[in-house]
């Protein structure tokens, strides 16, 4: 990942549209279709999560979730918070999670 572009393992590229988060209610119907979702952020190494671990960490996320800049959120017990783009190639588009401190 640079910037805005993203690689996947088969070196396919993705970008996002900087400063256009995504709301709850847009992660909540992405995820419904998402077969896979990228986690990074706050010096962590990136992860590419199924939808079973997806599903896990977003109950978890929900409660820390912000859009920045619209409004904020109370950080997780490692004083996170969790943001959300979605990436984009082409027609498809990958749902991601940023973290902060």
């Amino acid at each position: 990942m640079l910037g805005d572009r993203l690689w996947d393992d088969a070196g396919r590229e993705w970008r996002y549209a900087a400063g256009q988060w995504a709301d709850v209610d847009e992660v909540e119907r992405r995820l419904v279709d998402a077969r896979v979702v990228l986690l990074h952020g706050f010096g962590r190494p990136l992860q590419w999560l199924t939808r079973d671990d997806t599903a896990r960490r977003w109950e978890q996320m929900r409660h820390h979730f912000e859009v920045p800049g619209q409004y904020g959120a109370r950080g997780d017990d490692q004083d996170l918070t969790y943001a959300a783009v979605v990436w984009r190639r082409g027609d498809e588009q990958l749902l991601g999670f940023e973290s902060f401190c």
